[in-house]
């Protein structure tokens, strides 16, 4: 294949990539948009800068073209960057995670991408970025990337061979992908937030007619929850009609494209789990949000390639509950993982003590009163100074009295929620296990789902905080190697018995 912008280079089995000349074109449009967003911190001042901050950042960014390689070898790809600062890095392919490619206003209209290489570690979030290469060529080292991930894949794994290999053979393309084959139901939100948004305005309207003096007040309110659920609504609208998802054979892509592009394509082989987040409104319609962990660094600021984006994770939303489970069903397919779940299942054989509802019954309210505390901190107390030195009486009883009965009320209410919701959290708890997975599902209003698979587990440990100890209490904790399984995978409230055997369990099916 015969690139513009290949470098020749000694090695027959090496290829050496370039940035584009016309990313210095991109970063001087960056670097004056950035320069006329200072105006916003530094004031009119800033506009003496402006000058000098784009002239030197337009050299800066052709020195970084100059000194920017990208070598694709037989083993990994190499990046040597640095204007100042030289560095090499070195990324084998077996151990990268995820490639993403990102486009700028200015990158699509100049016919440029910059890639991002992934791995496990926080090193590739920075010396992972490749800016300004031509379209072609980042296609280019995705694809060549992709081919040998698959390939080591196929070589070390010790199920599912000839299935995955036979998939690799063909290698995937966004052009013989599956589009969104799973449905997302942008509208039904918006539907969700026009049905209850409208009644309530209504109300506030005819509230405010009958009682003049509450008008303002309402008009307030309103105004408020105008601004705040209309840039809910925008964002949807935008994500409707920039969001797509390709599902094939050995990958998977997702795609968001509106001002700027920005597409992450994830082996499949490399997910570490799955989650399905359910919050509390989209249970009322029926949608859920899946996330497909591999593991990867994220990058919070780009700001080295000064594109400013953020990466908000491997997130499909708004699918239905039931296309949400094919999906994770066909990923697992692919793995050859059996996630036939147990019988009886692993909550069954060793449950959750109820002792646990009084623990986090403390808990909550402590928290949730310490909340409270500080935020009245500044307005209850010196109410309350007030009426204690005052005699002011409400239905012949000193107001101050009301105060702190008032306060009390809360306080109850407070335990009292907390009791309920900590009851129905353990009735709800489920965790089990398959042959080659374990399942944790937690929540009430909001709940989440998500799927380890043994081979991916790193650890597993028992633990007990303050309270724990004082009730008797165990957790279990394992997870892989990403954050998300980190949060939500324990089994939280165990005798010491139970989370022994748990964990022994969970021992075995890993060694297995």
């Amino acid at each position: 294949m015969e690139l513009s912008n290949t470098i020749s280079n000694n090695s027959s089995n090496t290829k050496v990539f370039q940035p584009s000349p016309s990313y210095v074109i991109s970063a001087f449009f960056s670097w004056i948009f950035i320069s006329f967003c200072m105006l916003f911190f530094i004031g009119l001042f800033g506009i003496i800068l402006i000058p000098f901050i784009i002239i030197f950042g337009t050299i800066y960014s052709y020195l970084r073209l100059k000194s920017t390689f990208v070598e694709i070898q037989e083993d990994g790809i190499q990046i040597r960057a640095g204007v100042i600062v030289k560095s090499r890095s070195f990324y084998v392919y077996s151990k990268i995670q995820d490639i993403q490619l990102f486009q700028g206003l200015a990158d699509r209209i100049l016919g440029l991408q910059s890639i991002s290489i992934k791995t496990m570690t926080i090193e590739s979030s920075f010396g992972g970025n490749i800016p300004g290469l031509k379209t072609e060529d980042a296609e280019y080292i995705k694809e060549f990337v992709l081919k040998k991930l698959n390939k080591s894949f196929t070589k070390g794994a010790t199920v599912n061979n000839g299935l995955f290999a036979t998939a690799s053979e063909t290698q995937d393309s966004t052009e013989n992908m599956r589009l969104n084959p799973w449905p997302v139901h942008f509208f039904k939100p918006l539907i969700l937030i026009l049905v209850w948004l409208i009644p309530l305005l209504c109300i506030f309207l005819v509230i405010g007619v009958v009682f003049p003096f509450l008008f303002f007040i309402l008009g307030i309110i309103a105004v408020f929850l105008l601004l705040m659920f209309g840039g809910r609504v925008l964002s949807i609208f935008i994500q409707s009609i920039s969001f797509k998802y390709y599902v094939g054979k050995t990958r998977i892509e997702i795609e968001k494209k509106f001002i700027s592009s920005h597409k992450n394509t994830l082996p499949i082989f490399k997910v570490q789990d799955i989650v399905i987040f359910r919050n509390f409104w989209n249970r009322l319609i029926g949608l859920v949000d899946i996330n497909l962990e591999t593991g990867e660094m994220q990058v919070l600021d780009s700001a080295n390639s000064k594109q400013g984006y953020q990466y908000e994770g491997n997130f499909i939303p708004f699918l239905d509950y039931n296309g949400s489970i094919e999906l994770r069903k066909y990923i697992f397919d692919v793995l050859g993982l059996n996630i036939s779940q147990a019988e009886p299942a692993l909550v069954k054989e060793h449950p959750l003590e109820a002792r646990k509802v009084i623990k986090k019954t403390i808990t909550g309210t402590i928290v949730t009163l310490l909340g409270f505390f500080f935020i009245s901190l500044f307005i209850l107390v010196p109410i309350t100074s007030v009426l204690f030195t005052q005699n002011i009486y409400y239905f012949g009883i000193p107001l101050a009295a009301l105060l702190v009965f008032g306060i009390l009320a809360l306080v109850s209410v407070i335990v009292l929620f907390q009791a309920i919701y900590q009851y129905y959290y353990l009735k709800t708890y489920y965790y089990n296990i398959s042959k080659d997975v374990i399942i944790v599902r937690k929540g009430v209003l909001s709940t989440s789902e998500i799927v380890l698979p043994f081979r991916k587990i790193q650890n597993v440990f028992v633990d007990q905080d303050l309270l724990d100890k004082l009730f008797g209490l165990y957790d279990v904790h394992f997870s892989t190697v990403t954050t998300m399984s980190a949060n939500l995978c324990h089994v939280d409230g165990l005798n010491k018995q139970n989370a022994e055997e748990v964990r022994e369990i969970l021992m075995t099916m890993i060694s297995k």
